[in-house]
Parts: structure tokens; C-alpha cells; sequence
């Protein structure tokens, strides 16, 4: 059904937020496990993401196929899966997107543990958690943080 409402949404010749869209996408078909079939929206919503100049959902894109490609192939993550966190990571990072750098940091960390490189790990989430920039701090709980009134 996702498919289908993606390929009716560009016969219309838009092509706003595609690349978020095929993210979406995938991401639905990684929940069911379909991890090799998610490749495909990825790999395609990265050549789209690429004609766009801000780069919409690359980041994300890229973090998405790191997760296909370490599950597709289990505890001994290939260098793929690393190499598309780290993109993920700097491509974030150059964009201020700070949930998407913490997202890519997270899983980039959990392959660096597997790979006895837990200091590095570390060092990359302290490093990414020093990053961002919450209202009142960790512990402000949320409905506090909307007090503001509204306009």
C-alpha cells in the first residue's frame, strides 16, 4: 500500500519529500524484517535526496541502510553498515540535523562495542550528547517545556 501511494504521489510530477517518503518506506518494511527489500526505497531515495541541494532525509537515508546492512548480515557487521553510520553522522552534523546525528552516533557506537572499541564509542556519543542543545536541560520534564502560551 506504501509502494502504491509512493508511485501515485509521483505520477502527480511532484517530487516533494520524496526521499522523506521512501525513507518512510523503508523503514516500515525494516519493522517487518524485510530488511533486503528496504535497500531498494533507500538506495533510490538517496539518488533523489541528491537532487535536491539541502539533501532532504539524507542523513536519515543513509542511517536507515546502515541499519538494513547490519542486519542482513548479523553480528559481523561488514564495514558497509560503518561507513553508511559515519556518512549518516557527517552528513547530520553539516546540516545542524542534531537528531539525526544522535541517531547515526547511537548505532555507529553499537558497532564500535562489537568491534572491542568501546572507548571510541564512548567518546563519540559524549561527544554527540555534548551536541545538543535541549531547553532546560535533560531532566526539565516535558509538559514544563510547554508552558509557553500560545499566539
Amino acid at each position: 500500500d506504501i509502494r502504491r501511494g509512493l508511485d501515485a504521489w509521483i505520477a502527480t510530477g511532484s517530487r516533494t519529500y520524496h526521499s522523506y517518503f521512501l525513507g518512510l518506506y523503508a523503514d516500515a518494511l525494516q519493522r517487518l524484517g524485510r530488511h533486503r527489500e528496504a535497500l531498494r526505497p533507500l538506495d533510490e531515495g538517496l539518488a533523489a535526496a541528491q537532487l535536491l541541494p539541502e539533501g532532504l532525509y539524507e542523513a536519515e537515508l543513509y542511517h536507515l541502510r546502515g541499519r538494513s546492512v547490519q542486519r542482513l548480515s548479523g553480528e559481523a557487521a561488514p564495514q558497509d553498515a560503518a561507513d553508511c553510520f559515519d556518512k549518516a553522522l557527517r552528513i547530520a552534523r553539516a546540516q545542524g540535523s542534531r537528531w539525526f546525528e544522535w541517531r547515526a552516533a547511537t548505532d555507529l557506537a553499537g558497532l564500535l562495542r562489537t568491534r572491542g572499541k568501546a572507548q571510541e564509542a564512548e567518546d563519540l556519543l559524549a561527544d554527540a550528547t555534548a551536541r545538543f542543545d535541549f531547553v532546560g536541560g535533560w531532566e526539565e520534564p516535558a509538559e514544563e517545556l510547554c508552558d509557553a502560551p500560545v499566539p
